[in-house]
């Protein structure tokens, strides 16, 4: 019985200390992934030459020296910056060993830890990404760094460009620009898209504010389908939404919607074209952004791709609500309020700025929100419109550069996956 009793208490000593050692080790390797995920999701995101002078690397190195490695271990980790498969990439192999305790008695004194990880920019995602901009007359108002703040606004517009276009395949980014001031002057042919549309003239206003559904056309059912309260309802511009053509002017070409821009260097000279005109109508410019999201225009961006205005790996966009490999951005920006023309008083037009930002969040686009120099009213429904707290941003003519950075590097982050 004693040697039975020594036979079953060594084997327990044994299953003790493997079971003691390996709890030690999977605690171990889960702190070093997570710190290797964290790291480079974050060292993904910032650009290729480095925030300053650093590099990717320096900036790994940097974090897991601040997460309690020495350098003696980082100098045995393989570190690669790069492309990957779809975009930018980052890329650590941590090479570590844990000491064991108990299972050194059986001749175990270390177990490997391997907590490999890797994070790509754009990996499997896509963005769709429109820029409504306010180009009324006041901002051509100097601001405080001598610049007009329609200045400011290209400086700040076209380097988040260069973010978003950065390390990317050509069409993984289209962008879109809706310029808005007291109208919105539509693409070329784009009001032919549609079925029930009178009058003449350049520009178009809707006939159904108080009633616009979903982008699947369900109405007011909305709340039934489990996607919120009935206003919550994404704008749906299908194509028999009834609409009343308006002379609006001369169709300058810096007034003219552009869609679906996959070229950086085209998108920046639209952007450094634009000019000054007219009042404010913030509701024209979010409702017609929020058609640039729907797939009842694939029918007319075909037609132009066809036409060879559109890059053709646009085609059969936009890409609809239901796709979750495409993210669906909105850049909302004004410096004033919704005033001064002959559309409706500025309640009534909040109200229906209100209603699309609601129904465009409800379907999952995410609004970013600048108010620029704007009055309090203007800053308050730019507060509204933007997705979360974190999405809105008020900001004057020397800060503006900046907030358009964090919009760009937001974006981007938001496409960040680990891939290894």
């Amino acid at each position: 019985m004693v040697i039975i009793g020594l036979f079953l208490f060594v084997s327990m000593l044994f299953t003790a200390s493997l079971a003691l050692d390996l709890a030690r080790y999977e605690q171990e390797r889960a702190r070093v992934q997570g710190v290797a995920d964290r790291a480079v999701l974050a060292a993904a995101n910032i650009r290729r030459d480095g925030d300053g002078a650093i590099t990717s690397e320096q900036f790994l190195r940097g974090y897991f020296l601040a997460e309690g490695f020495t350098p003696e271990q980082l100098d045995q980790w393989s570190i690669i910056a790069g492309d990957g498969i779809t975009g930018r990439s980052v890329t650590v192999l941590p090479k570590a060993s844990m000491s064991t305790m108990l299972m050194s008695l059986i001749g175990v004194n270390d177990l490997p830890l391997a907590a490999p990880a890797r994070a790509e920019v754009g990996a499997s995602m896509q963005m769709e990404v429109v820029m409504v901009l306010d180009i009324s007359g006041s901002m051509g108002a100097i601001t405080s760094n001598g610049l007009s703040r329609l200045q400011n606004l290209k400086t700040a517009a076209t380097t988040m460009v260069s973010d978003l276009m950065e390390d990317r395949q050509v069409g993984d980014v289209a962008i879109s620009i809706a310029p808005y001031e007291s109208w919105v002057l539509p693409a070329p042919g784009l009001l032919d898209n549609f079925h029930n549309v009178t009058g003449t003239g350049l520009c178009a206003d809707f006939n159904d504010w108080n009633d616009i559904s979903d982008f699947r056309g369900n109405g007011n059912n909305a709340y039934a389908r489990g996607r919120g309260q009935a206003r919550a309802n994404a704008v749906r511009n299908a194509r028999s939404t009834p609409m009343q053509r308006v002379n609006c002017g001369s169709a300058l070409g810096f007034r003219v919607m552009r869609m679906l821009m996959t070229d950086e260097a085209a998108i920046n000279a639209q952007i450094n074209s634009l000019s000054t005109m007219g009042t404010t109508s913030i509701d024209l410019g979010v409702r017609y952004g929020a058609m640039l999201f729907d797939d009842d225009l694939r029918p007319y961006v075909n037609s132009e791709i066809d036409a060879g205005r559109i890059h053709v790996s646009q085609r059969d966009r936009p890409a609809g609500v239901d796709n979750p490999n495409v993210m669906r951005i909105m850049v909302l920006m004004t410096d004033g309020q919704n005033c001064c023309g002959a559309r409706g008083q500025p309640a009534q037009l909040d109200d229906n700025t209100k209603a699309v930002c609601d129904n465009l969040k409800a379907e999952g686009v995410t609004v970013f929100a600048v108010a620029f120099e704007a009055p309090a009213s203007g800053a308050a429904l730019m507060d509204y419109c933007a997705s979360s707290p974190g999405h809105y941003f008020n900001t004057n003519g020397a800060g503006v550069s900046d907030t358009f950075r964090a919009i760009g590097r937001q974006i981007n982050a938001q496409s960040l996956r680990l891939t290894l």
